[in-house]
């Protein structure tokens, strides 16, 4: 029991001694909870220099600007016509890529020739990861229901070809499911 007193007196000791360090150089260390810093900058201190006489210099807090680089997709979707959008007939029925590819283009959205795939149960919507957000406005535009999925390395179109995905940014592949007329 001994060894935890001493312990205990120790850790103790040391906290009171550094204590009495940091308030002996308190001077030198500003509040930040009072400065005022905008989002990417960082408080930096500087002192004036001295001058002869009873002067004191106080610390002040000036912003800097802190280098920064953004890799995170944009808040919202972006601007319809920096958006390539492949629309594809998964359906049995005719015409209907045509159909949805002339809504996206109405919209504004860049639309390259329509095709078919495999007839396929659900409409589903692959997108580039950084275009998450542009694939649901994509889905708003069009008005029907849809899974979203991450944009495969190949899908394969009605004719057995690989429909080339690095192309587009988004491809709407419309399956059953979508409503009639």
């Amino acid at each position: 029991m001994r060894r935890a007193q001493l312990r205990g007196a120790l850790i103790l000791g040391a906290a009171v001694v550094l204590g009495v360090v940091l308030l002996a150089q308190g001077d030198d260390f500003v509040d930040v909870s009072t400065a005022e810093v905008s989002a990417g900058q960082r408080p930096t201190t500087t002192t004036a220099p001295a001058t002869s006489g009873p002067a004191t210099t106080a610390p002040t807090t000036a912003p800097t600007t802190a280098p920064t680089t953004t890799t995170t997709a944009p808040d919202g979707p972006r601007p319809p016509a920096e958006v390539q959008v492949l629309v594809l007939n998964g359906t049995t029925r005719q015409g209907v890529a045509v159909a949805n590819s002339q809504k996206l283009d109405a919209a504004d959205y860049q639309t390259p020739e329509e095709g078919n795939t495999a007839p396929r149960p659900n409409t589903t919507i692959f997108f580039d990861p950084s275009y998450e957000a542009d694939a649901r406005a994509v889905q708003q535009a069009l008005a029907v229901p849809a899974a979203f999925e991450a944009m495969p390395d190949r899908i394969i179109d009605g004719d057995g070809q690989n429909v080339a995905t690095s192309d587009v940014d988004i491809i709407v592949v419309l399956g059953e499911d979508l409503p009639q007329g």
